[in-house]
């Protein structure tokens, strides 16, 4: 047994002994009092693993049992007890303060009844979880494209897009950004093939006022230069057909790296727009909001 393993060892030895004396115990408990040797064990073994102090030193009074045999668990109890402070506490986290028995249990019948409200209100749950969207690039992609649409069911309008771009500013600070009005119409499309090219599918691609915004979406998939590159080209080519002054190429990637040739943003971000956008329209309680916060939850899991 190696030194790490030993302790362990040495524990479940011990824990053994002490069954194999509360086994003894029961059998010449007195008639009636067969619970009475679970009441005493339990809260003993309980303050030795939990409880700084020998556990031997407490003392549980019961005038119909025998002291004396009693008395013979303390030394296992100290032994279980140093050997959990001493030994066990020296693995990661080095330190670890649990909480008395009574107080814990204390507390969770207090929070039990607001848990159930929460459960019941649906604030525990999460749709997109339930939906099996997971870590899928293309349903995240196409659920993104809906979010940041002005037209959407979820009645937001330009908000959500609004609040990503302020995102891509804070992400890209000295670099040229992509821009919207206050009131101008824009179009969203989610794994568009431009001039129906399919090596050139664009994840999302926004059409602006006077510029387009091409997102590529990576979750599991590793980033390509080459493949930014190809799309850059294909960009730049309908914004050429479309007349249009501006395009741009988003790397949307979950950790957010510096790139000359692209505007970085991390799903992170994005749930940070979404949590932002909630916040900022002060609408706790609707629908949107739900199905926003659970959305933002989603993506810091990715």
């Amino acid at each position: 047994m190696t030194d790490d393993t030993r302790p362990l060892g040495d524990l479940a030895q011990r824990m053994a002994a002490f069954l194999r004396e509360y086994q003894s115990l029961r059998s010449m408990a007195p008639a009636g009092a067969g619970a009475a040797g679970s009441d005493l064990v339990r809260p003993a073994a309980a303050t030795a693993m939990s409880m700084t102090g020998p556990a031997g030193q407490r003392e549980h009074a019961n005038d119909a049992t025998d002291q004396g045999r009693w008395q013979r668990l303390a030394p296992i109890f100290r032994a279980a007890g140093d050997l959990y402070r001493n030994d066990l506490l020296r693995l990661d986290p080095p330190r670890l303060n649990l909480p008395d028995p009574g107080r814990f249990a204390s507390l969770m019948e207090r929070i039990r009844p607001a848990a159930q409200r929460a459960r019941l209100d649906g604030l525990t749950g999460n749709v997109w979880k339930a939906a099996g969207v997971g870590r899928d690039e293309v349903r995240n992609t196409k659920l993104l494209g809906v979010m940041i649409s002005q037209g959407a069911s979820h009645g937001l309008g330009r908000e959500v897009l609004t609040e990503i771009l302020r995102q891509l500013r804070t992400r890209n600070p000295d670099r040229e950004l992509p821009s919207l009005d206050a009131d101008a119409p824009y179009t969203v499309l989610t794994e568009h093939c431009s001039f129906g090219e399919r090596e050139n599918r664009f994840d999302l691609l926004v059409t602006l006022p006077g510029q387009i915004v091409l997102i590529e979406a990576k979750i599991g998939a590793p980033e390509s230069d080459e493949q930014l590159r190809r799309y850059e080209a294909a960009a730049e080519n309908r914004r050429k057909a479309a007349n249009l002054q501006k395009s741009f190429i988003v790397s949307l990637t979950l950790q957010r790296q510096p790139r000359a040739d692209a505007l970085v943003l991390s799903w992170r971000d994005v749930a940070e727009a979404f949590s932002r956008t909630v916040a900022d329209l002060a609408m706790p309680g609707t629908f949107s909001s739900t199905l926003l916060r659970q959305y933002a939850r989603h993506c810091r899991t990715l």
